[in-house]
């Protein structure tokens, strides 16, 4: 079972001074996101390059100058790649660090990234035997049934080895209520569950 589902995002601002960089901060203690930034002024410390964006799963950019500068320079790359390309629409007058900044990064790339990782953990439980281990949690909250579908047949280590994975990546969660385990899906898990059955469904 493949172990991480990372992002690689890329941060594009202009100088890459104060917004890029930032942006980089505050996701990186993620473990599902591994980001870097760069910027569209020849002056900046690390000048956005093809490599860039050839890395990237994900860029986000923080204006329209920055979208339309790829555009322009890397044509054939943005007529692939330009849907992986979202605007966060953070204006050049915020200090590097300031809380008013980290506050607008986490506010609107904070749920681009999520809904990245949704579809990626999605497509990775439609081919994962855990998807009917997540099936059998959704609807809320539930313990007996649970239990019940780990120890149905031979294979509740591997069971076990799949719910703690599913934790580990925040797609369920798991509590105790006076000595008795509660596992649940988080809106992550449903997201990627709902992604994981629309995949299934398509005909390939």
């Amino acid at each position: 079972m493949r172990e991480n589902v990372r992002i690689k995002t890329l941060f594009v601002c202009s100088g890459n001074t104060d917004r890029s960089p930032t942006a980089v901060s505050v996701f990186s203690h993620a473990d599902d996101i591994v980001a870097r930034s760069a910027g569209i002024l020849p002056s900046a410390p690390h000048p956005l390059a093809s490599t860039d964006l050839e890395w990237a799963d994900l860029v986000l950019v923080m204006e329209d100058e920055q979208r339309e500068y790829i555009k322009k320079r890397w044509k054939r790359w943005f007529r692939e790649r330009g849907k992986d390309v979202d605007v966060l629409n953070i204006p050049d007058r915020f200090q590097r660090g300031r809380k008013e900044l980290v506050d607008l990064v986490k506010s609107t790339a904070g749920p681009i990234i999520e809904a990245h990782l949704c579809v990626e953990y999605g497509l990775l439980l439609s081919s994962m035997r855990a998807l009917d281990l997540l099936e059998t949690l959704d609807g809320g909250p539930l313990d007996e049934t649970v239990l019940l579908a780990l120890s149905r047949g031979h294979d509740f280590d591997r069971k076990k080895r799949d719910l703690r994975w599913l934790s580990r990546h925040r797609l369920v969660v798991t509590d105790e209520v006076q000595g008795s385990p509660l596992i649940g899906l988080t809106e992550r898990g449903r997201a990627a569950m709902k992604v994981a059955k629309d995949f299934r469904a398509l005909p390939l």
